[in-house]
């Protein structure tokens, strides 16, 4: 009779919980850095007259509307910023920023108005 080695599918570790832990904790921090490296989407807009007449993208969005990503800011109204008219155009810098599920509008370069 020929003796026969039968060998179970089982971890290689079955009695260390702490190394499969620290497996499957390694896996989560990589599957998180993955999703962290998303790349930002920023739009340069201009001064408050180009937002209060121009859009993105113009073929879809009404003037004074801006779409980046799932999110459309519009313009409402001013108040002291820049002119109405095109000549002079006002100095202050406007920038919408997506990343991811986060959104930024920042209105810059304000220092005419201090």
């Amino acid at each position: 009779m020929v003796a026969t080695k039968t060998h179970a599918t089982r971890s290689r570790y079955p009695s260390r919980p702490g190394v499969r832990f620290a497996v499957a904790a390694a896996c989560a921090a990589m599957l998180l850095a993955a999703t962290g490296t998303a790349r930002a989407s920023t739009l340069s807009v201009g001064n408050v007259y180009t937002f209060s007449t121009g859009s993105t993208p113009s073929s879809i969005d009404p003037a004074g509307t801006w779409t980046i990503g799932d999110k459309s800011f519009t313009y409402l109204s001013q108040s002291g910023f820049g002119s109405p008219n095109p000549n002079p155009a006002g100095l202050e810098e406007i920038t919408i920023t997506n990343f991811g599920t986060n959104h930024s509008f920042v209105l810059a370069d304000l220092a005419s108005f201090s």
